[in-house]
């Protein structure tokens, strides 16, 4: 006895696939998403973190061998101490520091710096370049300095004459004119460089 098998359905199952359709249509914006942490804050250019500045506008004469006195004080920081009329200028903190002064006197004239340092050492520096004509009606004698140390904590420092004789300062730029006018005869400014 025979027995007849047939499959149902008839067709092939193995089709090719249809070609793709057009893109669909852009979907609505989604969501926006929250916001990041905040950045560090940003470091601002650091100015002078101490500073001073210190004249004399009269006449005075020192002897040889003897300290310049600061009169007047037009600014000064917290980290530079002076004692009114002494002559020395103080860093309460160590760094490095530059340093400028003038002094216009009657004659020739020579003045050093001088750092007395809490280690015990002392530090001296060249003498001012100068003298040279100091601009006016009267011309003075004018000596400058100028120096970037480096200090230790405390140190103190003074402006000597070391000229080896006397030195008058001039104060009266106007006297040919005759009418006399006060001026700065020696002015001293510290600045620390670094923080």
């Amino acid at each position: 006895m025979s027995t007849s098998h047939s499959r149902v359905g008839g067709g092939d199952c193995n089709q090719d696939e249809g070609p793709q359709g057009a893109q669909g249509a852009k979907g609505p914006q989604g969501f926006q998403g929250t916001q990041g942490t905040q950045g560090a804050t940003g470091t601002a250019p650091a100015g002078l973190s101490e500073y001073a500045f210190f004249y004399r506008d009269d006449d005075a004469t020192f002897a040889d061998a003897t300290d310049m006195e600061w009169l007047n004080e037009l600014a000064k920081t917290a980290g530079i101490v002076h004692a009114p009329l002494s002559q020395a200028v103080q860093v309460v903190r160590q760094g490095t520091y530059e340093i400028e002064y003038s002094v216009t006197a009657e004659a020739r004239q020579r003045w050093q710096l001088i750092f007395f340092q809490p280690s015990g050492t002392t530090l001296m520096r060249p003498y001012g370049v100068g003298p040279s004509p100091n601009p006016g009606a009267d011309e003075g004698l004018q000596v400058n300095g100028h120096v970037i140390i480096t200090l230790e904590a405390l140190t103190i420092i003074v402006l000597r004459n070391v000229t080896g004789a006397p030195v008058t300062l001039f104060s009266a730029a106007g006297r040919a004119s005759g009418t006399p006018e006060p001026a700065v005869t020696g002015s001293f400014s510290i600045k620390k460089l670094d923080a």
